[in-house]
């Protein structure tokens, strides 16, 4: 007897691999799978721990500086905006940075004040340097932005409890603020 063309079957015996009893469970890994399952596992952590350890610890500094770079930024575009001046005041001594402007009630200005971006207790404001004036160390120091479009220049220096330093540039004529990741003056 001759097989149709297309309709080959082989006998019940040869269905099933001869290594395999009847109830083996086929389900499962191989350990090559899992070995490289884990290798790759292994290499996302290699690469993603460091980042995660670097932002851990430097969070509350970017957290200052996004808060420094932004308000600094709206300031100077809502000064000309509504052609009225407007002041960065920073409290070096309690660390803490508020908004205001010249012509505040006392019971505004104190609202402002009591509602001040606290800097953590990681953070701390070193000082802020003025290019006439020279570096204020304690107490407040007012920092203005004016209806005409411009500012005080200004370098606002943080330090984290690391020792790391950071630096603030406020230029008077243009937008952006400048980050700098050193204590840096106006001499350098």
């Amino acid at each position: 007897m001759i097989p149709q063309r297309g309709k080959f079957s082989l006998p019940d015996a040869l269905d099933k691999p001869p290594a395999l009893a009847e109830d083996a469970d086929l389900d499962g890994y191989t350990l090559i799978e899992l070995v490289v399952v884990m290798a790759l596992i292994s290499t996302m952590f290699f690469f993603a721990m460091p980042r995660f350890r670097d932002n851990v610890l430097t969070d509350q500094v970017r957290k200052t500086s996004r808060w420094v770079i932004t308000q600094t930024r709206h300031l100077k575009q809502q000064s000309i905006r509504e052609k009225k001046d407007y002041i960065l005041h920073v409290d070096i001594d309690s660390d803490k940075l508020w908004i205001s402007t010249p012509d505040m009630e006392a019971e505004a200005l104190e609202k402002a004040q009591d509602e001040a971006f606290q800097l953590s207790e990681e953070v701390a404001i070193m000082d802020v340097a003025f290019p006439g004036r020279g570096k204020i160390l304690s107490g407040q120091v007012d920092i203005y932005f004016y209806a005409k479009g411009y500012s005080d220049k200004a370098l606002i220096h943080l330090q984290q409890d690391n020792d790391r330093q950071v630096s603030f540039l406020i230029e008077p004529f243009l937008p952006r603020i400048k980050y700098m990741e050193d204590y840096s003056d106006f001499d350098n």
